[in-house]
């Protein structure tokens, strides 16, 4: 799958929370699709924005824990682990 396609499902998954409407959120991506794809991007393209979320994501998992406190330790840290994993695999596409 193509960076743009992936971007576009994360962004719409992202944003079902929020209950935006699909019309807006569409335009909105595709305004930071051009803005990110724009001639004179030379650092800051879609592909390094993609890169920095994997590096951030990797440097979650790489931590002896992600939660400060024991309860969220005990109560979300296998399940925070696996999500960040899945978000890193789908990234790698």
């Amino acid at each position: 799958m193509e960076l743009i396609s992936i971007l576009a499902s994360q962004w719409q998954t992202l944003l079902q929370p929020f209950r935006v409407a699909p019309k807006i959120s569409e335009q909105v991506f595709l305004d930071l699709v051009a803005a990110y794809s724009s001639p004179g991007r030379y650092y800051h393209t879609l592909a390094h924005v993609q890169l920095g979320r994997q590096q951030v994501l990797n440097r979650f998992l790489q931590r002896k824990k992600i939660f400060f406190t024991p309860k969220m330790q005990k109560t979300l840290e296998s399940r925070a682990r696996k999500n960040l994993q899945i978000e890193i695999t789908s990234l790698e596409l």
